[in-house]
Parts: C-alpha cells; structure tokens; sequence
C-alpha cells in the first residue's frame, strides 16, 4: 500500500514525500525539454490543415461572427496596414468608432500577422487551428510543469481544446474568444511556478501570457481570468501555506506588467471606453444575459441532452447559445478527475482544482444564484459586461488539471484497477438506465422543456418555443453515449490486469471520445457570403459618398464598399448609441449596441444615409434615404442646447433642417455673425483616420461635418489657412463642427488617441526589459545546468 503524502509548512513546501517524490524533484530542478519539437509538429500540422482545407472557405458557419464581422474586419485591417495607414479610426460601422480602442480589432496582436501574408480565408483558418493547438500545448504544459507523466498531459491538453467551452466557438466563428482562451493556461503555468517554486520566470511567463490575451482581442475573457486567478490564488493559500505571501502577490505583479507590456493597447482602449457605451454599468437585467443555466451542468455528460446545432439542422432547445452553455471536457476526463481525489501522489492539489472549479461555475450561474446580486452591485467590472457563462472556461480548464491528474495515475499505475473498473460500470449502467427511461418516456423530455421555458422564455433569444423534431430522441442518445463509453473505459480497465496494454486502450478511448464530440460541428463557410455580391454591386453603381442602413450585414461595411449606420459590436460610441436609440422610439438611458429597427428617420440623411438594405425573403429591400447630406457643409445658423434631450427634441420637429441650423452644445469660437452668409467647401483627400478640407466663408460659419464626434479627433491648420487654430465641437449631439472665420481655410482632421504616443513608450520600454530580464535569467541558469 502507498503511504499517504505527506506535506510541509517550511519552504518549499508543497511537494509530496512518496515513492515519486525524489523523481519528481529532479523533474521540476531541470528544465521541461522537448518544447522545440512539440511546438514544430503543432505548426507543421496547423500548415498542413491551413492548406488541405478548401480555398475560399473558413472553418465556422454562416450567420455567425465569422461571417458577420471577423472577415470584414479582419480584411480591412490587413489592406490598411499593407498601404501604409495603421487604423486607428473603423468609419465602416456605426458611422464610426475607434478601431484600435476597440479591443477587438486586435491590430497589435503579433499572430495577428499570418492577415499580412496568407489569403484571407487560409489566414482565419490558420488563426483558428494554430490558437487551438497553442491552448492544447498550454494545458500540457501546465500539466508537464506539475510533473504529470506526457500522455496525461497531452490528454489534458487534447481534450480542454476539443472541450465543450472551446469547441464549439469555432463553429460561433469567435476569432477574437478562442485567441484569447488559447493564452490562459500558459498564464496559470506561470502564476503556479511563482507561488509554489517561487520561479521569476513564471512571473514573467504569467505577464507575457496576460499582455497576449489583451492584444487577442476579447477583453471580457482577461477580465474573467484576472478573478479566475485570484479565486485559484485563494485556494492555493487555503491548500498550501507556503503559498500565502506569494500567491495574490504574484497575480497583481503579473498583471501589472501585462498592462504595462500592452499599454498600447490598454491606454486607448480605456480611453474610448469613457465614451463608449458600456462607460457605466449595464441595466442589471441586460447584464444578467448569458448566464448559464442550472439545468445545462448536465451537459457535463450529457453534451447533446439539450440538442445543438451541426452542420445538418438546428437542434438546440435550451437557453441561451449552445456554444456558450456547455461544460463538457469529456465524460471520461470527468471521470479521471473524479477519481484523482482519492490519488495518494495528488489528492490535495486535486481537491483544490475542484473546488476552484465549483467556484467558477457558480460564478457562471450568474443571477440564477442570489449572489450575483451583491456581485453587481459591489464587485467592479461585474455589471459592465453580460455573459457570465464565460466562467466556466477557467472553470473547465481546473478540471482539465484534474483530469491530468487521473490520467497519470492511471499510467503509472497508481490506480486500484479493479475498483475503479468496477465504478465505471456502475455508473454506465445508470446512465443506460436513464436513457432507456428517456426512451420509453418521451414526455419526459417535453416536461423538461416546459420547466426551462416557463423560468425565463426571452433567454431563448428569439427561437421558437417549440421542442425540435427529434429532440426526445437526441436526448436520450447523448446519455446512451455516456453510457458506452463509460463500459468500454470500464471493460479496459477490468482487462488491465491480465493483460497491461489494456491500460492504453483505456487512455486512447479519450481522444475518440473527444473527436465523435466536436465532429459534427465541424462547419466550413465561404467568405463570399459575407456581403451578398448583389449588394455590392448595388452600391458600386451608386456615385457618391454616402453610408448605408446595412441590417442585413451590419458589420460588413467595409466589403460592401459604402459606410454602414449600424453594426454589432460593444465598441460603439454612447452618443451614437443614445441617438440611435432615440430615432427608433427608444429610451436612450437604455441605449446599447442591440437595436431593432422599424423605420429609417428622415434625420438619418444628416448622417449621409442613402440608403437601406432591408432583409426579406428574396435576399434584401432596398429603402432609399431622401436628400442626404453631403460629406461637409458650411452653415451660418446655429442653436446653443445643452441638454441631449432637448437637441433630440429639437432634431425629431417638423422645422429642423440640418441643412441650414447646427445644434451646439456650447457657444462657438468664432460665432457666425450674419444669417445669409455664404460659402463653399471641398473634401481634398480622405482616409479612415484624417479629412483634408479647403473652404471658404464670406463670414464666419460653421464647418458641419457627417462624421460622427469623439475626443480624439482635433483639427490642425495647414499652409495657406487663415485661421491658425480650429475646434472640433459635438454638433447635432453626434457630428463634427468646427468655427470658422471669414477666408480660405485650409484645415486637416485627425484621429488620434490622446494616450496612444504614451501607450507605445511604455510597451517598448516594458517590452524590453521583459526581454533583459529573460536574457538575465537565462545566464543565471547556464553554471546550475552546467554543474
């Protein structure tokens, strides 16, 4: 019998006494080796995919993210970079908004890169496949680190990518989530290699790891990680003493170097948070969306209890979006995780994965638990995003550990085979059980329906309250799955003792299970489909500068070749958003980056709207926008309102004619002085982030501009101009308008972030110490390796 293991206050502590305690001490004293190759065959596979997969074709399916916003997006981010511009300023959606404030643009995230080179399709296939198996290589890492045998680990990491809180966003098409979850265990590797081995290097593993899901895009996701982190280094003070005046202090140094390695992105992105719409918290009600519910835990072993929607038909018939409420990482993983906890070698450190685990799953209950209450109301950051269901990828990523766990005492043979064969199954004999029930009693299923229907009927986000066709049958499937493999793991293991090669059989049974899961999800869509060529060649016939009320692409601006009105996206500036809201009938306190439409305002030709793309059953209706705006104007007539309610008011009377009366918010510098004064004004060059204008005014006039307002965008005087300092004030709540004095005016527009020069100071600085302080470390290593 193996002893218990034992464990020690002093330092160092932590470390198991047990018949692989001295081997596991000479492992963590010398360096994990082998990564080169295992980072070469990763890339050399995703090379292979990228290029075996079909041309014009990306890994997701259509009517997702992919199509409605990562491929314009990501295409217009390349083709400004390689003529030159770095896009500073998006004027494809929502009339306009911060590009690289937005977080999503994710312009300074370095894998980001592979746009410049490969065709679009190959390059969002090769983001995808390499950030899945760059996650895959971070849990074994991870595991590697802990001193987990390499199978366990490349289990761990082979399962957590194929997981149910990973998988299935490729098929969401969520390019900016999955490069962003593909860093958070290199993170966690990192944070544990300070706290218990008090390692430097892990520090700044931690805080590179940290910096790159900034730069990935998906700001929610580190926001989740930063308390999935201090919830883990909670745990880890609770389980290991030795670790408790290290463990908080290691996640805010790894975080505060993150923000200082991507200030460049940081200090924007908050800058054009203070004008977008999520500055303040969400409405408690909007910010509960997204939550997981309780009944899908059960997809833990049961992945398509509930249905889920494959490349042949939609079968989802629970809450919310499938691909956000599952917890699956694999019913045998569970299983091997489950049984860790009475492993002598790892049962402490185990335990504390589980209890990390419930934590974030509870968190991701959100407001089904009544805790979430006093979250929002006093945890900061809690009520500025909705979706806490992204809890239960750190959630899963514990278990995963778990899992390793298991798996290694599964291979060294640490298990008591027989009884855990035996435990196995029994519990494939319940579930065989609760399928046959399922199956005989279909209104069972039904009665399930009407349950989860009547607790929360808007959380099924417009899908029709009806159960699918086959819905009692998929049900009862998923769980006779679980059934199957839980006796074939069983039987293996029962077969172990006569004959040891049974063993692997058992840990090869895994991966299958993983690859059955993720397989009919695997959806591939032709980038075309982002923006309908009759569309396209609509407003290519179209003269003119003018912007379009896209609804059936709202994203897709910049492949449509004309500016969209609206879009998809939290980025969108709170002005625009109120205005937005208002022109629809809307309360504009309540105003976010969902709308629906019912009309289009004559107020929208003041935004130069043209026209309207309307869905309907042939592909699209087209709406014309009578009389727009042109892209600039001179105006002499103005109207001093300070409050946005009034403006609104006065802009929705049957007397108010932008063409001839601006709405300020302030008393301009210089004021128009003569009601009939006159003038002309000419565009001479234009790109997403500048406007170059000439004009001239008989008399001061105000220089209206159909672009919309934010902070960052000044105006500077040019050779020729005679006036030598111009202001940029709000006009129409929402536009641009700039005092002029009588002459010829010569003035450019730019959009700059007022932090973006200090940003990149403090990231190059940041950056290269981060590489001096490696460099040092690695010279102090050589003489210990040598000796």
């Amino acid at each position: 019998m193996i002893a218990p293991r034992r464990f020690s206050t002093a330092a160092g502590a932590g470390h198991a006494e047990s018949p692989h305690a001295g081997a596991d001490s000479s492992h963590r004293r010398k360096r994990i080796g082998g990564w080169g190759w295992v980072f070469a065959s990763l890339l050399g596979a995703v090379l292979v995919l990228t290029f075996v997969l079909p041309e014009g074709k990306s890994l997701g399916a259509p009517h997702t993210d992919l199509i409605g916003q990562f491929v314009a997006w990501r295409a217009f981010a390349a083709e400004s970079l390689r003529a030159g511009n770095f896009p500073l300023w998006h004027p494809f959606v929502y009339a306009g908004q911060p590009f690289l404030g937005g977080f999503q643009s994710a312009l300074l995230y370095p894998l980001n890169s592979v746009f410049l080179i490969l065709p679009l399709e190959r390059a969002l296939n090769f983001s995808v496949l390499a950030h899945l198996a760059l996650l895959g290589a971070g849990v074994g890492f991870w595991a590697r680190q802990r001193g987990f045998h390499p199978v366990a680990a490349a289990m761990a990491g082979f399962s957590m990518a194929l997981s149910g809180v990973v998988f299935p966003h490729v098929y969401a098409g969520h390019l900016s989530n999955l490069n962003t979850m593909a860093w958070v265990p290199w993170a966690f590797a990192g944070l544990e290699s300070w706290w218990r081995e008090r390692k430097p290097a892990g520090l700044l593993l931690a805080g590179a790891a940290i910096a790159m899901q900034i730069l990935a895009g998906q700001i929610q996701y580190v926001y989740f990680f930063g308390v999935a982190a201090g919830v883990a280094a909670l745990v880890a003070m609770a389980f290991e003493p030795a670790t408790r005046h290290r463990a908080l202090l290691g996640v805010a140094l790894a975080c505060g170097l993150a923000a200082l390695l991507a200030a460049a992105q940081v200090l924007p992105g908050l800058e054009a948070a203070e004008e977008g719409v999520r500055q303040g918290k969400l409405d408690f009600r909007l910010a509960g969306t997204f939550a997981l519910p309780p009944e899908n835990l059960f997809t833990a072993i049961a992945p398509g209890f509930f249905g889920h929607t494959d490349t042949g038909a939609p079968l989802y018939w629970g809450r919310c979006y499938w691909w956000e409420m599952s917890v699956y990482c694999g019913c045998l993983a569970l299983f091997c995780a489950g049984v860790a906890c009475w492993d002598c070698e790892y049962k402490r450190r185990v335990r504390a994965d589980w209890l990390v685990g419930a934590i974030l799953l509870a968190l991701a209950l959100g407001r089904h638990l009544p805790i979430y209450r006093v979250l929002y109301d006093y945890v900061p950051g809690i009520g500025q995003f909705r979706g806490m269901s992204k809890f239960t990828f750190p959630a899963v990523l514990f278990l995963s550990m778990a899992a390793a766990a298991g798996l290694d005492g599964l291979v060294r043979g640490r298990w008591n085979i027989r009884r855990v064969g035996f435990i196995c199954l029994g519990i494939g004999l319940v579930l065989g059980a609760g399928a046959l029930v399922l199956s005989l009693q279909p209104g069972l299923v039904r009665g399930i329906f009407a349950w989860v229907l009547a607790r929360a009927p808007e959380e099924f986000l417009g899908t029709l309250p009806v159960l699918p066709d086959g819905a009692e049958r998929h049900a009862a499937a998923s769980i006779a799955r679980g059934m199957a493999l839980s006796l074939a793991f069983g039987g293996c293991l029962l077969l172990v003792p006569i004959r040891s090669g049974w063993r692997w059989v058992a840990v090869g049974i895994l991966p299958l299970e993983m690859v059955q899961f993720v397989w009919p999800q695997v959806a591939m869509t032709a980038i075309s489909t982002a923006m309908p060529a009759e569309l396209r060649d609509y407003v290519a016939s179209q003269p003119g500068d003018f912007r379009v009320l896209n609804l059936v692409r709202p994203n897709s601006g910049f492949l449509l070749g004309a500016p969209g009105l609206w879009g998809n996206d939290p980025g969108v500036l709170k002005r625009y958003a109120e205005f937005m809201t208002f022109s629809q009938g809307g309360d504009p306190n309540l105003a976010t980056q969902n709308l629906q439409f019912t009309a289009v305002p004559r107020t929208y030709a003041m935004l130069r709207c043209r026209f309207a793309f309307i869905p309907a059953d042939t592909g699209a209706r087209v709406v014309d926008v009578p009389d727009p705006l042109p892209r600039a104007l001179l105006v002499s007539d103005y109207r001093v309102i300070a409050s946005r309610d009034a403006l609104f008011s006065a802009m929705a009377g049957a007397t108010f004619d932008p063409r001839r009366t601006v709405l300020l918010e302030q008393e301009p510098s210089p004021r128009p002085a003569a009601a009939g004064a006159t003038g002309t004004v000419a565009v001479i060059a234009s790109d997403g982030d500048s406007l170059t204008l000439e004009a001239n005014a008989t008399a001061p006039m105000i220089l209206l501009i159909t672009d919309l307002y934010a902070k960052g965008w000044t105006a500077k005087a040019l050779p020729g101009s005679v006036q030598q300092t111009y202001d940029v004030l709000p006009a129409n709540y929402i536009l641009r308008a700039v005092p002029l004095t009588a002459g010829h005016h010569r003035l450019r527009l730019e959009y700059r972030p007022r932090t973006l020069t200090m940003g990149i100071v403090v990231s190059v600085v940041s950056a290269l110490a981060w590489l001096g302080m490696v460099m040092g470390l690695r010279r102090r290593s050589r003489p210990a390796a040598a000796g």
